[in-house]
C-alpha cells in the first residue's frame, strides 16, 4: 500500500528528531517540513495511521519549543473524524477529549462518552482509562452531569 510506505518514510524522518542530538533549528525545521509533507500525502491516500498523525499536527501544542503554527481546530477535527471512520482507536480517544473540553466544537459529554467507549472497545488503553474516569465522574454527579 502506497500510503503505508509514505507513512513509514515520514516516521523515519520523525525519529531523527529524537535520535540526533546535534541538529540545528534549521535542520529540525527542514526535517519537520519533510515529515509534514509525507504525513499529509499518506493521510490523503487514506492510510489511517497517517490520518491520525496528520490530525495531531493541528492540535494546540508547542513543538520544538514554539507555538504550533499549524494549529487549526477545524482541520484537527476533520482529520480525527477521518481516522475514526477508518477505525483508529486513539483517534476516538482524542475526539472524545475534544468534545469533552469543547475544543473547536460545542461541548458534548454524551458524544465524548460514546467516543471514549468506542476507543476502549477498539483496545486503546488510554481510551479505557478515560472512559472509566468519565463514568465514575458521572456516577458521582460531577461536572459531566451539568
Amino acid at each position: 500500500m502506497k500510503g503505508q510506505r509514505i507513512y513509514s518514510k515520514a516516521m523515519l524522518i520523525k525519529s531523527k528528531f529524537y535520535e540526533e542530538s546535534n541538529l540545528t533549528a534549521k535542520d529540525k525545521r527542514d526535517l519537520y517540513d519533510q515529515y509534514f509533507k509525507l504525513i499529509k500525502k499518506a493521510a490523503y491516500l487514506g492510510y489511517k495511521e497517517a490520518m491520525y498523525e496528520y490530525a495531531q499536527q493541528f492540535e494546540n501544542m508547542s513543538f520544538l519549543g514554539v507555538e504550533n503554527p499549524w494549529f487549526n481546530p477545524k482541520k484537527m477535527n476533520f482529520w480525527y473524524h477521518k481516522a475514526i471512520e477508518a477505525g483508529h482507536p486513539e483517534a476516538y480517544n482524542n475526539l472524545a477529549i475534544i468534545y469533552e473540553m469543547g475544543q473547536g466544537v460545542e461541548k458534548n459529554y454524551d458524544k465524548a462518552l460514546e467516543f471514549y467507549k468506542k476507543s476502549a472497545e477498539l483496545g486503546s488503553v488510554l481510551g479505557k482509562k478515560n472512559y472509566k474516569i468519565m463514568l465514575k465522574d458521572m456516577a458521582k454527579g460531577g461536572r459531566h452531569n451539568k
